[in-house]
């Protein structure tokens, strides 16, 4: 994979995390989701897809960090040999949540 490709994987998704988290009052932006890597509520996305590539089947496409229902959540696009799938995962651990298959 070229270095602009894998700088494009994990700079973009990275950028996307600042707007995408968003809690209560004090916990919106960049700043929240930094906290929340600081208390261990997430562990940084450059880890979890680490992790989960093998298990993945495909390439990253998007990644979003998210709460829902209290706990923050990665959600991933991958685009998979064949289509694409939503893949949540529980960003304090690592572990899928919710995989789902789309076109």
């Amino acid at each position: 994979m070229s270095d602009r490709r894998v700088l494009f994987l994990f700079l973009v998704p990275w950028l996307l995390v600042g707007p995408a988290a968003h809690a209560g009052d004090d916990d919106k932006g960049r700043n929240g989701a930094r906290r929340a890597f600081e208390q261990g509520k997430a562990l940084p996305l450059s880890d979890v897809l680490g992790q989960l590539q093998p298990q993945l089947g495909g390439q990253v496409i998007e990644a979003e960090l998210d709460i829902k229902g209290g706990v923050y959540v990665y959600e991933l696009k991958v685009l998979t040999a064949s289509g694409r799938s939503k893949v949540r995962v529980d960003a304090a651990t690592g572990k899928v949540i919710d995989p789902k298959q789309t076109r």
